[in-house]
């Protein structure tokens, strides 16, 4: 992939893009951190990952060094969807590990 001349106005956008992702997040972390709507918080903070990706990559090029970021906040993500996932009631429809079954009365 060619990689696009530097602009002033490129540099602008793609700070103003990573900002105003960054100001998104807020929301989604606070939707995550109260466990409430878990999954979806963390495919949110995944989409707008990968679309700040593909912006930054399109306005400035392509970059080896930040292969290892995208790969962290992949991995952070992944995490919390699995997290999640075994949060959920199992198949057989005994507890969920959330906490002790009450004996019954």
């Amino acid at each position: 992939m060619k990689k696009p001349k530097l602009t002033q106005t490129r540099i602008k956008l793609a700070y103003a893009i990573a900002i105003i992702a960054d100001t998104g997040k807020f929301p989604i972390f606070a939707v995550e951190a109260t466990g409430f709507l878990a999954i979806p918080g963390a495919a949110a903070d995944f989409a707008m990952d990968c679309f700040v990706a593909t912006a930054a990559t399109v306005l400035l090029g392509f970059d080896w060094a930040l292969l290892p970021s995208l790969f962290a906040e992949s991995r952070r993500s992944t995490t919390v969807l699995v997290a999640a996932r075994s949060i959920a009631a199992p198949p057989h429809g005994g507890a969920s590990g959330l906490g002790a079954e009450l004996p019954a009365a």
